[in-house]
């Protein structure tokens, strides 16, 4: 082998050590850069797996102390609706409550609202009073200082089942709004924008400036705290209704 052929092989070695070289630190390169995930390929792989071929870093999870989520019941399952029953069924049903006296009446209804605060897992035990001072067109009321749900005796004597069905469900629905608000009060401002406290910023408003109706009904009628209490308390009396009966149903 002449001098010559020995340079253009010495020359071609060296052309290949690079070529590798370069193949090598290319694929280096791919494995290690930022790059798009292949939609096929996440769209079967769990996140870990994606992070570790993509070399995605580790977030750092959060870790809570028992004592940030830790429960503790007020209401617990002796107020639940099976547990209920055979005082609950009454007020479904127009014919039985109207054969009711009035102590038979307020047990019915003091079943009622340990069976909602039970199932709304409200935090504090509600207190409950049957009062012959109130105005008629007053079927019920709620304070939130005392924890005060107050029922209106001639009301619980002259409506009909479905209408103090719904007269309770309304204040504890207040009762709820009273909580919410005060969790409101406690967040960040950022916080707050969080869709499921949507609307609460009006219940502020309105609790600060809240009218009894006794001056002006409409005012009172047009307030969101009272709009909502309408709502949720037809709203939650049909499911009710709904509920008894079908348990009633399957005891047969």
């Amino acid at each position: 082998m002449n001098d010559k052929m020995k340079k253009e092989m010495s020359n071609c070695i060296v052309i290949a050590l690079l070529l590798v070289v370069f193949v090598e630190a290319f694929l280096i390169c791919i494995e290690t850069r930022p790059c798009k995930l292949d939609e096929k390929y996440y769209q079967s792989k769990t996140i870990k797996e994606i992070k570790e071929k993509y070399n995605i870093p580790a977030t750092e999870e959060m870790v809570y102390d028992e004592a940030d989520y830790q429960v503790r019941i007020v209401y617990g399952d002796g107020y639940s609706l099976d547990k209920n029953i055979d005082r609950l069924k009454y007020l479904v049903d127009e014919d039985s409550w109207n054969n009711l006296d009035l102590k038979e009446k307020q047990e019915c209804i003091t079943a009622l609202v340990e069976y909602e605060a039970y199932n709304m897992g409200l935090p504090f035990e509600l207190l409950i009073q049957f009062s012959d001072d109130m105005r008629y067109e007053t079927k019920a009321s709620y304070s939130n200082d005392s924890h005060l749900i107050r029922i209106n005796n001639e009301a619980l004597m002259k409506d009909k089942c479905s209408q103090n069905l719904v007269s309770a469900f309304h204040e504890l629905r207040h009762c709820e709004q009273n909580i919410i608000c005060d969790i409101y009060s406690r967040l960040s401002s950022e916080e707050r924008n969080l869709r499921y406290f949507q609307g609460v910023e009006e219940w502020c408003k309105n609790l600060n400036n809240y009218s009894d109706g006794y001056d002006d009904y409409d005012e009172y009628f047009s307030q969101p705290l009272e709009d909502d209490a309408r709502r949720y308390s037809v709203k939650r009396a049909e499911e009710f209704e709904e509920q008894i009966l079908d348990m009633i149903e399957e005891e047969k």
